[in-house]
């Protein structure tokens, strides 16, 4: 399955880049492409959140489940979706030291494709998980390093 993966180094110590990461509610803030962001349960570390997002050419709307390692890790899976059967996904952080933060972001998105379509699955697959990742990573990095 394609999945797309960067590194970043954010000026911000990991437990401020926990807090921008974990802060679901406030993505729609400083995600452009987050239209609406909701935390609908929590219990312990897992959280299931549901958002909308405009991809320029639809919105889609999605529900997934996200664990939480505080101050080290969040990792999601999908639950359910109107525009993709797969969207599973990590941060993972490093203390660098310094007031700085080694941020890994790992997602892998699959589409919902007609039948017709199948055979450019993979390519549509890399498309949405690669297209949007460097404004994602600046954004996430801004948002950390303002906290």
């Amino acid at each position: 399955m394609p999945e797309a993966q960067r590194t970043i180094v954010i000026n911000a110590t990991p437990d401020k880049v926990f807090a921008a990461i974990t802060d679901y509610a406030k993505y729609s803030v400083f995600l452009d492409e987050v239209t609406f962001a909701k935390v609908d349960s929590r219990s312990g570390n897992v959280v299931r959140a549901s958002f909308e997002v405009d991809i320029k050419v639809k919105k889609i709307s999605y529900t997934i489940s996200l664990t939480e390692k505080e101050n080290e890790s969040v990792s999601w899976t999908l639950i359910k979706g109107d525009f993709m059967e797969i969207n599973n996904g990590s941060w993972t952080l490093r203390d660098l030291g310094n007031g700085t933060t080694e941020a890994t972001y790992k997602v892998e998105i699959v589409p919902k494709v007609p039948r017709t379509l199948r055979f450019m699955k993979d390519k549509i697959s890399k498309a949405l998980a690669q297209g949007s990742l460097p404004k994602t990573l600046s954004s996430f990095k801004a948002r950390s390093e303002s906290l």
